[in-house]
């Protein structure tokens, strides 16, 4: 056999070799993070009973800043515009009356107490991972699209894509928390356009009773008032 013959084969074998490792690594990164290897890995979220989230939300070019409180299952949370900073709304809840008492400052300004809101519901509302899977279930495609930094975290970005929408999550995997969501949407050329930008942040024993604002009538006086039972 002739030299050249014989590194054009050396070639064609390493070659083999390194679309095999490849292969390897892609097919065990696919199954490591499959849906439901994912699922696993957002239900083992780190949870404790003081957090304080902040959100930040872009929808359609209006910012929010909403930060989520709790602390032995009490709940403040505020909404602000991210721009002027004016309270959009706020929101208190009482575990011991499972009232939860929503105040919105839009007009018309409005006071409305939710009876029978459980501790449970809030969690599943603000800090349950459960949600963003529940609320992306019908998604007709799941992918795996590999590992991002967001805001210096490694993270694993996942998502759920249908005909009129797709989703991407990114999971931070210090805490198995999703920190950022982005929502393409159709629009009307048919094209998939950015419309929902969502960042989370969130930081462990960290609240104090000062954080959990107490609901006083007496401030809201020229709101409407209404009770919801949820229950009914």
């Amino acid at each position: 056999m002739s030299k050249n013959k014989k590194i054009v084969i050396s070639i064609i074998c390493i070659a083999i070799i390194i679309i095999a490792v490849i292969l390897t690594i892609y097919i065990y990164t696919q199954r490591k993070y499959s849906y439901e290897n994912v699922s696993e890995l957002l239900n083992s979220a780190k949870e404790s009973t003081n957090i304080h989230l902040t959100s930040k939300s872009n929808k359609e070019g209006e910012n929010t800043v909403t930060d989520v409180y709790m602390k032995d299952d009490f709940y403040y949370i505020v909404s602000k515009n991210d721009t002027s900073s004016e309270i959009v709304s706020e929101s208190f809840y009482n575990p011991d009356t499972s009232e939860l008492i929503l105040v919105q400052n839009s007009e018309p300004k409005s006071v409305i107490t939710f009876l029978g809101t459980s501790q449970e519901d809030m969690f599943y509302n603000y800090f349950s991972n459960e949600r963003h899977l529940s609320e992306n279930c019908n998604a007709e495609t799941y992918k795996y699209m590999g590992k991002e930094k967001v805001e210096g975290k490694q993270c694993i970005k996942i998502a759920f894509i249908n005909s009129l929408e797709t989703v991407y999550e990114y999971i931070n995997l210090e805490d198995n928390r999703i920190v950022r969501e982005e929502i393409y949407s159709m629009n009307t050329s048919n094209e998939l356009e950015k419309n929902i930008d969502m960042t989370y942040t969130y930081s462990y024993d960290t609240v104090t009773d000062g954080d959990i604002k107490v609901f006083d009538k007496n401030n809201y006086s020229d709101y409407q008032f209404n009770e919801i039972n949820v229950n009914e």
